[in-house]
């Protein structure tokens, strides 16, 4: 009698990725507990999907399915966080904020973004599963980050292209319409629990209600009619105030025991490692222009990398032991919305001063060569000086400077030839001779040197891709040289102070909002001594500090107070204060000198941890999932 034959199994059989895959735990052991319906193995007799009838039922709840719960962000969600990142670098490299419609834009592009992040994300956080099919939809999600991409360089909210509004319409079609699918699937799973199905359904409908809105909007755009943007973020609202409420309303949604934390977490720590992208690129253009090292632009570049790391740690220190409620934890979910955009300006103010300390240094000393070179024979003019001699020693200090710095635009050329045809008509060569000089003269020349030194300026400014010239050119008809040439350095001067404004608000925002993040996660303030109330005073103080030090740029450009803006100290005073932060709320709390009251023994009533929680102790309770916080902090996330 022969043995009985076995069917020989190929190692990577059990691997294979599925056709479907359902988030349900399909069946409980006692001494391995619940087993994700993906994981199990199944014979060739045997249905591959579990007999929703029997599992997935719980003490308590035989109404809902217990979904596989992940404490960590998966890489298929890690995956596409790096996608969100990526497409905020192109948009900054694409377009460099520094003015006042691209930093609108800009807002408008991220709202954008991190809205459709968030609604994927509040599906990925619940139902997330592997499978041919989830890797197919997430194949479409990538291709939306994707049609994202393509529409950042026509993106700009004072132009409003109608082609580049209609392609985002679609963008944002196709991306509900996936969405709905996934929901749809996950109806499909669970539809065998009645009280599953209104909540499914409303998350599948809402998404394809409004994949069918965003369609009908891009036929809207290629009517003309280009208000209709602003109908993206009230829409995009609503959407993430349904997915809401509707987790709030239904077990089946709840974001209990999600790891939406950690995915929020995840997205700010690529955010802030995606900011080293953008202070290299700064670094890139000082560097492609041949500009010399001076200590100034080395301290520049060192203390932007380090606003990025001090920003890291006080963002993760504050957000250790993360202990939330579902009420605690959705508000302090969304409130990192706002967080993770003043982060994102501040990454890019912070790249872009690198950038701009170089540009102030090197406009600065062009401009006092040409001074130091027309003074020298102003002052104590040679005998037999004429105004050629003159026009020839202002050329070459300039020809020098132009030797690093080329020009760009023939405005330069053709202004300066200008500029010293001017010299000769306003300025005889007896205004050389000592004690001859024409007060009328002496303010011509001043004028026409002061045009020059624009001139310079402009098109050193181009060098440095702030390009004055290309967005007015349309004027230059309009206005004599001198007049173009004034209004180019106003422009370029505006997107300076622009950067400096919008930096210092956007760091000093970016504290405030770490501080709220704080104390939504942390104990309630009833718990606090006066050493927090304190701390969390000085932090708020920190933040509204460097938020009012935009106001240098209300100031006149020769003012002394806004001179500062024309230092090298702005991006390190911004380092400073952040890690005064920083080094404060590391600081332990200091021993009180006296004792308030005198411990006498334990509460009557009680149990004793009155007197206990006086030593400094918390009370331990246990919770449902086996982990252990404040009993206060237990009843509040209860309720």
């Amino acid at each position: 009698m022969s043995a009985p034959t076995r069917r020989l199994t190929h190692p990577d059989e059990a691997d294979r990725l599925p056709l479907f895959c359902s988030p349900v735990v399909a069946e409980k052991s006692p001494s391995t507990g619940p087993t994700p319906a993906s994981t199990l193995q199944h014979s060739p007799e045997q249905p591959t999907d579990p007999n929703l009838t029997d599992l997935g039922f719980r003490d308590g709840f035989q109404s809902y399915p217990e979904f596989e719960k992940h404490t960590e962000a998966t890489n298929i969600e890690v995956f596409y966080d790096l996608f969100f990142a990526a497409n905020l670098s192109v948009f900054g490299d694409a377009q460099d904020i520094n003015d006042q419609y691209k930093l609108l834009s800009f807002i408008a592009y991220f709202s954008l973004m991190w809205f459709n992040w968030a609604l994927l994300g509040m599906y990925d956080v619940r139902f997330v599963t592997d499978s041919i099919f989830e890797r197919t939809i997430r194949a479409v999600h990538f291709g939306v980050m994707v049609g994202f991409a393509v529409i950042v360089p026509n993106f700009n909210v004072n132009e409003q292209k109608p082609d580049t509004l209609k392609t985002m319409s679609l963008v944002l079609m196709v991306s509900r319409l996936a969405l709905s699918i996934q929901y749809a699937s996950i109806w499909w799973h669970i539809r065998k629990f009645k009280n599953t199905r209104l909540p499914l359904g409303l998350m599948v409908g809402t998404n394809l209600v409004g994949g069918v809105v965003y369609l009908g909007m891009a036929f809207g755009f290629s009517g003309g009619n280009r208000a209709m943007y602003a109908t993206w973020f009230v829409l995009m609202v609503l959407e993430a105030a349904v997915a809401v409420g509707a987790s709030y309303m239904w077990r089946v949604l709840s974001f209990a025991g999600t790891h939406l934390s950690n995915r929020v977490l995840l997205l700010t720590f690529i955010f802030i490692g995606e900011g080293v992208v953008s202070v290299c690129l700064a670094v890139v253009r000082i560097v492609g222009n041949n500009s010399p090292w001076t200590p100034a632009t080395i301290g520049n570049v060192t203390v932007g990398i380090a606003n990025l790391y001090i920003l890291y740690m006080i963002y993760f220190d504050w957000s250790r032991n993360l202990s939330l409620g579902k009420y605690r934890l959705l508000i302090w979910s969304f409130l990192h919305f706002p967080f993770h955009l003043v982060v994102r300006m501040f990454i890019e103010g912070s790249s872009q001063f690198v950038n701009w300390w170089k540009v102030v240094e090197t406009v600065a000393t062009a401009a006092v060569d040409i001074g130091v070179s027309a003074n020298q024979l102003l002052s104590d003019p040679p005998a037999n000086t004429t105004t050629e001699a003159f026009i020839q020693q202002i050329n070459s200090t300039i020809s020098g400077i132009f030797e690093t710095y080329k020009p760009i635009y023939s405005y330069t050329d053709e202004h300066l030839n200008f500029a010293f045809e001017g010299l000769r008509e306003e300025i005889p060569d007896s205004f050389w001779v000592r004690g001859q000089k024409d007060s009328a003269a002496f303010d011509m020349l001043l004028q026409i040197l002061r045009f020059v030194a624009n001139t310079v300026q402009n098109s050193i400014f181009v060098n440095f891709k702030i390009d004055g010239y290309g967005a007015l050119v349309e004027k230059y008809g309009e206005m004599n040289q001198i007049q173009f040439e004034n209004t180019v350095s106003n422009y370029n001067w505006g997107k300076f102070r622009l950067v400096f404004s919008y930096a210092h608000i956007a760091a000093g925002l970016s504290v405030i909002l770490m501080s709220t993040l704080f104390i939504i996660k942390g104990p309630a303030p009833r718990h606090w001594t006066m050493f927090n109330f304190a701390r969390k005073a000085i932090n708020y103080a920190a933040g509204i500090a460097l938020c009012l030090m935009s106001l240098h740029t209300r100031g006149d450009k020769l003012d002394p107070l806004t001179n500062y803006m024309f230092k090298p100290w702005p991006l390190p005073t911004i380092t400073l204060i952040l890690f005064f932060v920083l080094v404060l709320n590391h600081l332990p709390s200091p021993p009180p000198i006296f004792f308030r009251r005198r411990l006498t023994g334990l509460n009557k009533t009680g149990d004793g941890w009155n007197a206990v929680s006086s030593m400094g102790f918390r009370k331990q309770v246990k919770v449902e999932n086996g982990d252990s916080s404040d009993a206060n902090r237990s009843r509040e996330d209860s309720k």
